[in-house]
């Protein structure tokens, strides 16, 4: 049997959530209880516009990340049915502007696209290979690479083939057994994965050490939310702003607000916000933008493009 890594940074996260008093201690895991789909709706955000991106190859939308450098870029990728490819779309007017076959990554059922910046400036690039509808994988991976360079580069839409820098692999395993996952979000204080389950009753958020053991990584168990049907997430580094979370299901965004010092469990105890959201056929992509908004990204309703629909901050 292969070698488990024992989850070592749970005891540092418990060490981190004793740093600061607290009236009462967060047990682990956790179990919160709200009227998830009742919630209030913030009033920080409003609809701005609404794009498609017009290309074919982008059948199956499953998750978004905002491209440093370029206010209105998007990467984004196809969940199964697809290569290793990722792909550079401008988010406004659609137009795919660079494609990229990633070479030495699998491409199983790609779920989510995350990020984080390392304490070197360093930003990375994060692609889920989660998928698991019928929870039979025997285990499923993490790619972390640094995110590619576009300038320079051809992009006019084109085909280059693109050997990820610094690629690291979690090859991930979850306690009591398989799950299907497909929201996956990186903590920019420790660069931890977060995931979020999609299939159970109560969605679980499950966490991984910051760098993988090069052999079997199991998650640790964090806690459960009283909703269902969780498809991506994201969390940024917002000036002014500190570190927001954000998930969404196929009906729903919610919004858990975080200071700059705050840890993830500590946010997401607290009874979330829901943001406005316009129904897309199936919508599986959800990230913020480099100016604070959020954004979301359908897959391609009967053939249709995808659309692109943006909320900008008040």
């Amino acid at each position: 049997m292969p070698w488990i890594k024992p989850p070592i940074f749970f005891f540092a996260l418990v060490i981190c959530l004793a740093c600061r008093p607290r009236v009462k201690p967060i047990e682990l895991p956790f179990h919160v209880d709200y009227g998830a789909y009742g919630l209030d709706f913030s009033s920080d955000f409003y609809a701005t516009g609404i794009g498609s991106t017009g290309a074919t190859d982008i059948f199956e939308a499953s998750g978004g990340v905002a491209v440093s450098g370029m206010p209105q870029g998007l990467w984004t990728i196809n969940d199964s049915g697809d290569s290793s490819n990722i792909y550079l779309v401008n988010a406004l007017t659609g137009k795919t502007l660079l494609r990229l076959a990633l070479t030495g990554l699998s491409a199983v059922d790609w779920e989510d696209l995350a990020h984080h910046t390392d304490s070197t400036g360093q930003r990375w690039l994060v692609v889920a290979d989660m998928g698991d509808n019928n929870a039979i994988r025997s285990s499923v991976q993490l790619y972390a690479f640094h995110e590619p360079t576009w300038a320079g580069l051809d992009t006019t839409g084109g085909w280059t083939s693109h050997v990820p820098a610094g690629l690291k692999t979690w090859d991930l395993v979850y306690p009591g057994g398989a799950r299907d996952a497909e929201a996956l979000f990186m903590d920019p204080l420790t660069g931890q994965p977060c995931i979020i389950t999609k299939r159970e009753a109560r969605n679980e958020l499950h966490m991984l050490a910051a760098s993988p053991s090069g052999g079997l990584d199991s998650t640790t168990f964090i806690g459960s939310f009283p909703f269902s049907s969780s498809t991506a997430a994201d969390c940024a580094a917002i000036a002014g702003h500190g570190m927001p979370i954000i998930v969404k299901s196929y009906q729903h965004i919610w919004l858990w607000e975080r200071s700059d010092d705050m840890s993830v469990v500590e946010a997401m105890i607290q009874t979330p916000v829901r943001l406005p959201y316009t129904q897309e056929s199936q919508g599986e992509a959800l990230w913020w933008t480099l100016d604070g908004g959020y954004a979301t990204l359908s897959e391609s309703p009967m053939g249709m493009p995808a659309q692109v629909w943006v909320h900008d901050r008040k």
